[in-house]
């Protein structure tokens, strides 16, 4: 078989070569991208999720109560209550995002 039959052969050989490798970077590109969108749309969730947790203030709403319901809130430590209560609702929240761990929902 003549020499230039062979060096074509394997010149078509890594074009082909180089053909498929480029597709396969290209698929892993948009999976990327596609993976990167959804990234995005968690971060715009999340940031939401921040606005509104700003906007409650539970402080602005116990001054229109008297002293006395204060002195009393305080004693029975209703406060670090709902502290409580609200550190575990957003921790709960937050694990729903992540997959496979959705806690009996």
């Amino acid at each position: 078989m003549p020499q230039f039959l062979i060096d074509f052969g394997n010149w078509l050989y890594d074009i082909f070569y180089a053909a498929v490798a480029t597709v396969g970077v290209l698929i892993y590109d948009v999976l990327l991208l596609i993976l990167e969108g959804f990234f995005i749309v968690g971060q715009t969730a999340l940031d939401g999720i921040a606005l509104t947790m700003e906007t409650l203030n539970l402080g602005d709403y116990m001054t229109f109560l008297g002293p006395d319901v204060l002195a009393w809130i305080v004693a029975i430590g209703f406060t670090e209550a709902m502290g409580m209560v609200i550190t575990g609702i957003s921790i709960r929240l937050l694990l729903q995002i992540i997959p496979f761990t959705r806690l009996g929902s």
